[in-house]
């Protein structure tokens, strides 16, 4: 019962900034809710507190969207961003240092 409401408590992040994430006490904890906040912590040090997050995956990897809605950022559970143009697929294309 404790996990439903945890997976309940995540799944209301999503349309969230990083920064409000980050600065969230989660009630319930588990790994997943972990990997959620230090997805969010990653992207706040990184300067993206304003970034969205829209997808969070069953291995803990999430999704964040660019405030102006054309980059997408991919956080693994060991916390390393890469960041693309958004689209799926053969749509997106994977950024550069210099681009970031």
């Amino acid at each position: 019962m404790e996990d439903d409401r945890a997976y309940r408590e995540i799944e209301a992040q999503i349309g969230r900034g990083a920064g409000n994430i980050a600065a969230t006490n989660f009630r319930y904890e588990t790994w997943l809710t972990e990997a959620v906040a230090g997805a969010a912590r990653a992207m706040q040090i990184s300067l993206r507190s304003a970034w969205l997050l829209v997808e969070i995956w069953n291995n803990g990897a999430t999704v964040w969207e660019s405030p102006g809605g054309n980059l997408l950022a991919t956080v693994t559970p060991e916390g390393e961003i890469g960041v693309e143009r958004s689209g799926y697929g053969d749509d997106a294309e994977q950024l550069g240092d210099d681009e970031r």
